[in-house]
């Protein structure tokens, strides 16, 4: 399996914040304490991680199965705030507190939430890709 890595194409800090839309690159770094071998590990993690997270929203959606949502929800939004990718992060914190409520268009908030975490998904597949 290819991993993300130094050799992913990202060689300074603008190659990777460009790289990464959504993410604060500056906080992400921070938050690893400059330790760019962990930021490369979590990035990994999250692109196996997170890949089939749409569909498992969509199916948890379509049974409606709230309690799934909630619970997709809770953790994809725990993973955006790791990385510091915050509009994902609101965007899973309104997907989860809807599915908890019971109130708001979960259809409409699941869209928006997958709509800021595919352009991630797919950074990071490419990431992926790039590295040797």
């Amino acid at each position: 399996m290819t991993t993300i890595d130094e050799t992913c194409g990202a060689q300074d800090l603008d190659d990777l914040k460009k790289a990464l839309p959504g993410v604060d690159v500056d906080a992400f770094l921070k938050r690893v304490m400059g330790e760019r071998e962990i930021l490369f590990a979590v990035l990994n993690d999250v692109y196996d991680e997170e890949a089939d997270t749409p569909v498992k929203l969509f199916r948890a959606l379509a049974a409606n199965n709230n309690e799934g949502v909630r619970m997709e929800a809770h953790r994809l939004k725990g993973m955006a705030a790791n990385i510091s990718a915050e509009n994902l992060r609101a965007a899973a914190a309104a997907l989860e507190m809807a599915s908890k409520s019971g109130e708001g268009d979960l259809c409409l908030l699941l869209h928006h939430t997958v709509r800021e975490l595919y352009p991630l998904l797919e950074s990071l597949k490419n990431l992926q890709e790039n590295s040797r």
